[in-house]
């Protein structure tokens, strides 16, 4: 994999896209179009905002990758990018402008449904991902816990996009909003925990460069 792939963790950001494309194509979008219900973001949209999702994903995993490169030098030597195919420099001018970009989509989304507070989520989100890479990693599970938190956050701010509809969908269809309220709950449970374990599980495995 390209060595520009690899700092943004591709495979990753593609498992985030299509699970949050599975949801809204695949349980939102039909439940709305059944009963008549005009989703806050219309497809095309949708796809912006999952852009922007990948984008403030990426720009975390870059910005771990500076504050761990000498950790990984240890456990992982061979595939360290920053220091050989980039240096922390150009690294840092990749976060920056993945930000710039998200922020930017992020405000057009959050103009675009008429909640331009919403915008502020994404600084957030950006600011949370910073403090764990430079701080929360290294208290014991505090760091753990938040990755899994944002794990099933990809899956849990979709609902939250949409949840103007699927307020809509329970007056209309109780039984059915219910049945796919389920559906996501546990999901987000199985990725929170499932996410908590692999990173406990990487602890433990990192315990000599850590």
């Amino acid at each position: 994999m390209l060595p520009a792939l690899r700092l943004i963790r591709l495979p990753n950001l593609l498992i985030v896209a299509l699970t949050q494309a599975l949801l809204y194509f695949g349980l939102f979008l039909p439940a709305f179009e059944a009963y008549n219900i005009e989703p806050v973001l219309p497809p095309l949209h949708f796809l912006l905002f999952v852009l922007v999702t990948m984008l403030v994903s990426a720009a975390g995993y870059i910005i771990n990758d500076i504050e761990d490169v000498d950790i990984d030098e240890q456990n992982r030597p061979g595939k360290v990018v920053i220091g050989h195919a980039f240096s922390a420099k150009q690294a840092y001018q990749w976060y920056w402008a993945l930000h710039v970009g998200g922020l930017l989509l992020a405000l057009y989304l959050a103009q675009y449904v008429g909640q331009l507070a919403l915008a502020g989520l994404y600084p957030a989100a950006a600011l949370l991902l910073h403090l764990y890479s430079t701080h929360l990693q290294r208290w014991a599970l505090a760091g753990n816990v938040v990755v899994a938190l944002f794990c099933a956050g990809v899956a849990c701010i979709v609902w939250f996009a949409e949840r103007a509809g699927f307020a809509q969908l329970a007056d209309l269809a109780p039984a059915r909003a219910g049945q796919m309220g389920g559906i996501v709950t546990w999901y987000l449970v199985f990725a929170f925990l499932s996410t908590l374990y692999r990173e406990l599980v990487k602890d433990i495995e990192d315990q000599k460069g850590d």
